[in-house]
């Protein structure tokens, strides 16, 4: 017996030996998979509570997006067309937020990242209390960090390190859903002292880093002065600080070159590449330069879309345009990246990232019905070149079913998205009671 029973599947497993079972099913008890193989054999071997004819569709192990902030789909459509956004538009909006607030947009975040066939975040944000319990709501697994700042950001100082801290011990443990890390925003936002104070307590706490690491050439310019005691590039400074290593995963590593290369290399750093932000950016990183360097390479969002199909795709353009060799980052790559080696970096190789008995049920189908999907040759090339984030049909996180049918099970989408208006607009008034400058960023008029 089992509780649900998928079957005539086209199954990506993703397992050590990149099985693919064309007509394949997969039963599941509980919150594990129980079994997967071919339909004929495991359709004989268990009874369902719940079955689920998949014929003309994909099965494969959710998206692990790994670098997200999913609060911040209420406002990372503001000031797209501005090369430092960051310091002109998020930060002065992000002083604005309150828990509430954050709360409804985590929902709405959250919805997105479901829908589009991601089911674990590797979240870095504020208010990461509130992202926990949206997360939770909705049925998204989340890797959760509270976001740490020094100076020179949105919500800085000591009260923001110990809540950073004391995430992860309230957290740790708690709910099968919230796996808690550390966060250090940057190596130009946070102090070397921190920084190694961080480092020391994920180590007491056995838990991951995950920060932002040679995002921008003023994190470059700040950590060659003072602020950071001789070391010659970001990347330097947390090798000096001991931070690098398989524990950490680092968003970016755009501004890096040779040294930066070898040290992330020799030292098993995890790095999150983002192709969308960096596209509207106008500077890639070298990521296939990575992975052929023995880096562990993943993909992440960075912000919206949260469309892990499409971010995929993006992945394998951008680096084949600044490349040129057709052949970098293969389908099957692009699919590891959002799969089992995200798990691995975040040390959940053997509860996540493929579809393989007693692992943990996280799984999405993505629909091959329409014409875009057609013919079938492989399943691996139809789903990074063809598919749209819209095929994605079906989510189960933790053996449940949370998303049916490109509809959320959990609640209703309407109000997810009522809430993500409010939200958006409670906290766009009061970033522009507090910075005026903001209101013709906010309603469009980007001033040179």
């Amino acid at each position: 017996m089992c509780d649900i029973l998928i079957k005539n599947a086209y199954v990506v497993t993703m397992d050590p030996a990149g099985r693919v079972i064309q007509d394949g099913a997969i039963a599941i008890e509980g919150n594990r998979i129980l079994d997967v193989g071919p339909s004929k054999e495991i359709s004989a071997s268990y009874n369902a509570r719940e079955e689920i004819d998949t014929h003309d569709m994909i099965a494969l192990p959710g998206f692990i997006n790994a670098h997200t902030h999913i609060a911040m789909c209420v406002i990372s459509r503001i000031g797209r067309e501005l090369k430092d956004r960051l310091y002109r538009v998020y930060w002065p909006m992000e002083r604005a937020w309150i828990p509430e607030d954050c709360y409804k947009a985590s929902l709405m975040g959250a919805a997105e990242a479901l829908l589009f066939g991601t089911t674990c975040i590797v979240d870095h944000y504020f208010f990461m209390e509130e992202i926990a319990k949206a997360t939770i709501e909705l049925g998204i697994r989340g890797f959760l960090g509270h976001t740490i700042m020094t100076e020179d950001g949105p919500w800085v100082g000591r009260a923001e390190f110990e809540e950073g801290v004391n995430f992860v011990k309230r957290w740790k443990g708690k709910h099968p859903l919230v796996i808690p890390c550390l966060a250090p925003h940057a190596p130009d936002t946070v102090s070397p002292g921190w920084l190694m104070e961080l480092k020391e307590i994920a180590n007491e706490q056995n838990v991951k880093i995950h920060m932002h690491l040679s995002q921008s050439m003023r994190e470059v310019r700040k950590v060659k002065g003072p602020w950071g005691r001789g070391a010659r590039s970001p990347v330097d400074l947390l090798h000096r600080l001991k931070v690098l290593g398989p524990d950490l995963i680092a968003a970016h590593c755009i501004y890096i070159d040779e040294y930066d290369l070898k040290l992330l290399s020799q030292t098993g750093t995890n790095v999150v590449y983002c192709p969308s932000t960096y596209a509207l950016g106008g500077t890639y990183a070298s990521a296939d330069k990575m992975m052929k360097s023995g880096i562990r390479v993943l993909i992440g969002t960075d912000a919206r879309p949260a469309d892990m199909i499409g971010e995929l795709r993006a992945a394998a353009m951008t680096q084949r345009q600044l490349t040129g060799d057709p052949s970098a980052m293969s389908s099957k790559d692009l699919l590891r990246m959002a799969t089992i080696e995200a798990a691995k970096a975040l040390g959940l190789e053997d509860k996540l990232g493929s579809i393989e008995r007693g692992k943990l049920a996280d799984l999405i189908l993505v629909s091959m019905k329409k014409p875009h999907m057609n013919p079938r040759f492989d399943p691996c090339a139809n789903i990074v070149y063809n598919a749209l984030g819209s095929d994605v049909d079906t989510a189960i996180v933790d053996g449940k079913v949370v998303v049916r049918q490109g509809s959320l099970t959990r609640c209703d989408m309407g109000s997810v998205v009522k809430l993500g208006r409010e939200a958006a607009e409670a906290l766009t008034q009061r970033a522009i009671e507090i910075d005026s400058n903001l209101r013709q960023l906010i309603e469009g008029s980007h001033p040179p």
